[in-house]
């Protein structure tokens, strides 16, 4: 099957990003600070993200957001430079990324339950299991021998749309959008693993 238009540019962009960490990357190796050191780091920055955020403080959980998943594109920067991409790594790495989106969408969903918005409360909830649901579908598809990394919305996107929601004060549209888009994630990589699964040996 023909690569995606999204995916090849999403694919562009991570490694764009990539490479503008290959210097402070080359700067902590040096340090002795293993990818495993900086992933950890990032999960405990999204907690304090997800802190803020159910505090109210929306502008400064998008900051500290940010820079939480600034660390996710830079401990795998360091895994390549050093050397030291492994399987483990990329099992911590997808099981710390669920942590972090969890820990927010648990914060968002206890704002606004405090607040009085059930509404609201229920549909970042259900955001949270379409996310779930994406991450899910891939790495049972890949179990089963087919890849299934496609779709509008990776984890990648949806750091960018929470942080950009909490910074312009715009958190429920982006909540609504982040949804949809994701729920059209899920069944485009349901499709995905099914045309291969079902593909002649």
């Amino acid at each position: 099957m023909a690569e995606s238009k999204p995916k090849h540019l999403r694919e562009k962009i991570y490694k764009g990003l990539g490479s503008g960490f290959i210097p402070l990357a080359d700067k902590l190796s040096d340090l002795g600070v293993s990818p495993n050191h900086i992933t950890w780091t990032g999960v405990a920055i999204s907690c304090v993200a997800a802190w803020l955020v159910a505090e109210g403080s929306f502008v400064a959980g998008g900051v500290v957001w940010f820079l939480g998943g600034s660390l996710d594109t830079l401990d795998g920067t360091m895994a390549r430079r050093q050397g030291v991409m492994s399987t483990y790594g990329s099992f911590l790495d997808s099981t710390t990324d669920r942590i972090s989106d969890g820990v927010m969408f648990a914060a968002l969903i206890f704002y606004f339950a405090e607040n009085g918005d059930p509404l609201n409360a229920a549909i970042t909830a259900i955001a949270l299991l379409s996310a779930v649901l994406t991450s899910y579908a891939r790495a049972k598809a890949e179990s089963l021998g087919v890849k299934c990394k496609g779709g509008l919305v990776t984890r990648g996107e949806r750091v960018f749309v929470i942080g950009i929601g909490l910074l312009v004060g715009q958190i429920i549209p982006a909540l609504y959008v982040l949804f949809v888009l994701s729920l059209i994630t899920v069944w485009q990589r349901i499709s995905e693993a099914k045309e291969q699964l079902h593909r002649p040996a």
